[in-house]
């Protein structure tokens, strides 16, 4: 019996070619690139030994029957072993194995178990092949059990690609599907041709497409620091979180990294990021090191306790504790570490970058876990839903009406801003606006705000309804926005409104903090004929210096001062010295947080000009703001 060894031959060159290319990634240590480096160093060697075999098979005449036997068992030994590999490598692949028992992994190796006994016993039983009276090489009994095992891998192999292909990316889905199928294939065609050696070459060539998908470097890895890259980053976690996988991240950010830049210049420090990713490839072995860019390090951690995993953080801080060399320079590198716990901590992709990408630290601690991640991750949703709310023009503003005591009746309203996301619900201002502060959308918001009060006030004419003029709110960070005064003219020109019908409030802190700052702004916007309030009065600055270069008409008194007033004689004393002071100086008053009649008789009896509460009207949405002052018209 003659074989044809050409294919072979073929994959060999094949597998050379691969295994140069595996063996060149030094820094692709992933269990993923490790395992297919086994299966292509295990195709190589199942290939030579069938080459071999093949020869000696098909000339009895010039080997002996044991050089015969030895070769065919490890060429079927290491051939089938192909099979159990391939299968291997898509449970790395897909993040099955980090979920499996060891028990699993004894009961996938079964079946190969039993190929390798009826191997080793074949020289007594015959099962698996033979030597027939013309020394012709014969298939015994149990070589279909060879060629069902390695079907049975492979299905199992397609069966994970299947069920967890929507946590991998399509093309690289695609790669999977075709190696799997191709390693079916190959063994249908070996089965039906026995002669024709063409299983390895067919799949050599499935190797060589992952290896360009799967496997390929440019991909997933960092030219500069020679770790995995942020796209590996994203890959990985993703298919983790989707196959619910229990894991943790350590975030590790560098945050002053950039300072010597200027100094040592981008190259050296470039080496420096090197030396950085090396050292934490080699102090834990339990762990996949990326390069997340902007100068942040991220190590996956599976079957790790939360206590090895704070273990290994604090030895990073240690280890940052003292200056980092570069030729003659020392670099006092700062970090901030964030230990991330899945899904604990984070439970999706999104929220996991959320805290990775996150410029912001909680506190002076260098390790964050848990709550403070929780706090950070809420504040980078909210900001997010922020800027949803903006690209979709999905704020609302709702009306709180204002009652004039001269009056005796509502004839003013303070706009009032509200977020409700699709996911988060409702969030409240408290939360939404310092968040919107902090990372520079609060301009956007305001003058959305204000937008929407102008057209607001256009579209009901609320004139005819005895409603003067709507207060809006402006921010510590607008009012150091130079560009205001313009911004607010041009939309007023809009709706073809004046300045009298808005009345501008800024918090205490606002005027305490940066009155030389604002001054500038508030005395353009005054000269456009804006009016103005004080928000907020008395809940903690109250410094009257202030008060006397800033133009304020109105002075809002904080409800607590009301509020403690009522169970509290001292209080009591306070609110009324108060508001009579603020009489003496000229200025209106209005009290906010009345919310009973008792109330409203005892503030007014003190002689204040406006009130705010819920006795009148809880902040309402704007058409039934319309249908209130329907009512009182």
């Amino acid at each position: 019996m003659l074989y044809n060894i050409h294919y072979d031959i073929a994959a060999t060159l094949v597998l050379l070619i691969l295994l140069y290319f595996t063996l060149s990634r030094k820094g692709i240590k992933k269990p993923q690139h490790m395992m297919f480096f086994i299966v292509v160093l295990n195709g190589l060697v199942s290939c030579i030994f069938d080459i071999a075999s093949s020869i000696a098979i098909s000339y009895p005449e010039k080997t002996s029957v044991l050089c015969r036997d030895i070769l065919n068992f490890l060429y079927l030994a290491t051939h089938n072993m192909q099979a159990l590999l391939l299968c291997l490598y898509i449970l790395t692949t897909t993040g099955v194995y980090i979920t499996k028992n060891k028990r699993f992994f004894r009961l996938i190796a079964t079946p190969y178990l039993i190929t390798l006994i009826a191997l080793f016993l074949n020289p007594v039983f015959r099962w698996v092949f033979y030597y027939n009276a013309d020394d012709m090489y014969t298939h015994g009994p149990a070589m279909i059990y060879l060629y069902a095992s390695a079907f049975l891998y492979i299905c199992i192999a397609l069966y994970y690609v299947i069920t967890k292909g929507k946590a991998i990316p399509k093309d690289k889905l695609a790669a999977l599907v075709v190696f799997a199928i191709g390693g079916i294939g190959s063994v249908v065609i070996q089965m039906m041709f026995s002669t024709i050696l063409i299983e390895m070459f067919v799949q050599s060539l499935s190797f060589l497409g992952v290896l360009f998908t799967l496997e390929n470097e440019a991909d997933i890895y960092n030219a500069i620091s020679k770790v995995y890259n942020r796209r590996a980053f994203l890959e990985d976690n993703d298919i983790y979180i989707k196959s619910k996988i229990d894991y943790s991240v350590v975030s590790v950010k560098l945050t002053n990294i950039n300072n010597y830049q200027n100094v040592l210049g981008i190259l050296a420090m470039n080496e420096v990021r090197y030396n950085i990713a090396q050292w934490m490839r080699s102090f834990t072995k339990n762990s996949v090191v990326y390069d997340c860019e902007k100068d942040n390090f991220c190590l996956s951690l599976y079957c790790i306790s939360h206590a090895d995993i704070a273990d290994i953080a604090e030895k990073i801080q240690k280890k940052f504790e003292t200056p980092w060399t570069y030729n003659e320079y020392e670099l006092d590198l700062r970090i901030h570490i964030s230990i991330i716990d899945i899904p604990e901590t984070a439970d999706s992709l999104e929220a996991l970058l959320a805290v990775v990408d996150s410029n912001k630290a909680l506190g002076d601690e260098i390790i964050m876990r848990g709550a403070e991640l929780k706090k950070l991750q809420r504040s980078n949703e909210v900001a997010n839903a922020i800027q949803k709310a903006l690209d979709n023009h999905s704020f609302q503003v709702y009306y709180q009406p204002i009652w004039n005591k001269e009056m005796g009746r509502v004839n003013s309203a303070e706009a009032l801003v509200r977020l409700f996301d699709d996911e988060l619900g409702e969030i409240k201002p408290d939360e939404f606006i310092p968040i919107a502060e902090n990372n520079g959308l609060i301009v956007k918001v305001g003058e959305v705000v204000f937008r929407k009060a102008c057209e607001f006030y256009r579209d009901n004419d609320l004139h005819r309804y005895g409603i003067e003029y709507i207060e809006v709110n402006l921010s510590t960070v607008q009012c150091m926005y130079t560009g205001l005064p313009e911004t607010f003219k041009r939309i007023l020109k809009e709706y073809d409104l004046t300045p009298i019908r808005f009345n501008l409030e800024i918090t205490e802190s606002v005027a305490v903090h940066s009155p030389d700052i604002f001054l500038d702004t508030m005395h353009r916007l005054k000269e456009q004929g804006f009016t103005f309030s004080m928000d907020d009065y008395g809940t903690g600055y109250s410094n009257f210096s202030y008060m006397f270069d800033m133009e304020f008409d109105i002075i809002k008194l904080d409800k607590s001062i009301l509020w403690n007033a009522d169970t509290n004689e001292n209080a009591q004393t306070i609110l009324s010295c108060t508001v009579r002071m603020l009489k003496d100086m000229n200025f209106k008053v209005l009290i906010e947080g009345v919310e009973t009649k008792e109330q409203l008789d005892k503030v007014v009896s003190l002689g204040v000009d406006y009130c705010q509460g819920y006795y009148f009207s809880r902040p309402v949405p704007g058409e039934q703001f319309v249908a209130f002052c329907q009512a009182m018209a």
